[in-house]
């Protein structure tokens, strides 16, 4: 660590001599709004009364901090200030509180832009103490609180920053065990920041440069250097953030009449859409939602004696546009309209008598419709949800029937279905 600092030194040094390395093509803002383009020099502004700058060959200004609401160095350091409230109490062991809460105290602050966008994050460090705040859109900025507190068995952590997270911004649905594993640094909380921006379809702009970095490297253009956060580790597929919710279900009453021992008979139940398939939105809960049944069966009567073979055939299908709206962390109402296609045929083979042939009946029914569909889904687990809908469907049908012999039977016929919530799908969230 001593070599490292005095490598530090000694390029520091060097780069003093000649003096317009150590100034960076910047800016700063003063109170009044004015922003001034200029050369600001790199150093330690926390220990300073201000920024040295200068324009072009002129000689160096002071411009004092307490006149300054932002600077930034070219386009890889801003800063900005902010009055807001900070936990003082230290973070190194000779500095540590007594008091698990947060030690508020009301400060004016420069702050270090990380993640600039929707969902804003900074930091502010000095010696003993590492900080850092939030906001969204043009809120109030707030710490993310991490505080470590002696107890009389040694030293315990707060970490409300990791609820705080979960609360407000869990945009892809995660669990409490994700958000237990982002530690307090500029690394995991950047990468957080940037997923959430870009969960919201919000751009973001990612300022991962300290001034110790740009100091080192001199006058050397950081787009060489630059990284994004979280690449070091992650492998290329995982930095692929889903935008999108996939969800597929299937009826569950007969199910759940089993596991929970319901009364009542064996009777089969008899739902229009056996399986469901949706995909939303995780910015703004719209998509589109696909159901279908299909079901063959065959059975065998007899009639004064004579035996006859029936096979029926049912096909439905339903597609349309599907919004979902998060109701708390397990509600989610659904709100849909749909497009039907139906289809069922039945055919019955009559044996043939004696000094007689045999004949068939076919009837067979088509049909489309539309109309509202609502819904209402409980997340049971993190993955796994229970729920139902209701649908009011205006439907145009044509049913014919053909027996040998006989004219073909055609009849048209326009129907309103209301169907009431009684089908219980078993739904996965598949991402």
């Amino acid at each position: 660590m001593k070599c490292l600092q005095l490598i530090t030194i000694i390029v520091i040094t060097s780069l003093g001599v000649n003096g317009q390395s150590l100034f960076e093509k910047g800016y700063f803002i003063d109170l009044q709004g004015k922003k001034t383009e200029c050369y600001i020099k790199l150093e330690d502004w926390h220990n300073q009364p201000g920024i040295h700058y200068r324009m072009k060959s002129k000689d160096s200004k002071l411009e004092e901090i307490s006149r300054i609401k932002e600077f930034g160095v070219k386009e890889d350091l801003k800063y900005i200030k902010v009055k807001t409230s900070i936990d003082i109490s230290g973070d190194e062991e000779s500095l540590l509180s007594l008091e698990q809460n947060p030690e508020w105290q009301e400060e004016e602050l420069f702050l270090r832009v990380l993640v600039e966008g929707k969902i804003s994050l900074y930091a502010f460090e000095v010696k003993g103490m590492k900080r850092y705040f939030f906001n969204e859109d043009s809120a109030q900025v707030q710490q993310l609180v991490f505080k470590r507190y002696k107890t009389h068995t040694g030293v315990q952590t707060n970490l409300t920053y990791q609820s705080t997270l979960f609360n407000l911004f869990n945009c892809m649905d995660s669990t409490m065990r994700y958000f237990n594993t982002i530690k307090y640094n500029s690394t995991d909380l950047t990468k957080v920041f940037e997923t959430i921006n870009s969960c919201e379809g919000a751009p973001s702009t990612i300022y991962e440069t300290t001034i110790e970095t740009m100091v080192i490297a001199g006058s050397m253009p950081f787009t060489e250097t630059k990284k994004r956060a979280g690449s070091v580790d992650l492998p290329e597929k995982e930095k692929l953030i889903p935008l999108t919710n996939h969800y597929l279900g299937i009826v569950a009453n007969q199910l759940l009449r089993q596991l929970f021992n319901f009364g009542g008979g064996n009777s089969s139940f008899n739902a229009p859409y056996l399986l469901q398939y949706a995909i939303n939105s995780k910015k703004n809960g719209k998509g589109g939602n696909i159901g279908l049944t299909y079901d063959k069966n065959s059975f065998t009567d007899n009639s004064n004696g004579t035996t006859r073979n029936t096979i029926n055939s049912n096909f439905s299908y339903r597609m349309g546009y599907d919004y979902k709206k998060d109701w708390g962390k397990r509600w989610i109402g659904i709100f849909g309209v749909d497009f039907l296609i139906d289809k069922s045929k039945s055919k019955t083979d009559n044996p043939a008598q004696v000094g007689g042939q045999g004949f068939s009946i076919e009837s067979s029914t088509k049909g489309w419709g539309f109309g509202p569909r609502f819904g209402l889904l409980f997340r049971i687990s993190d993955k796994v949800l229970l729920g139902t809908d209701a649908s009011c469907y205006v439907k145009s049908s044509k049913s014919t029937q053909i027996i040998p012999g006989q004219p073909n039977s055609n009849q048209k016929f326009t129907t309103f279905n209301l169907s009431l919530p009684v089908a219980l799908f078993l739904t996965v969230q598949l991402r």
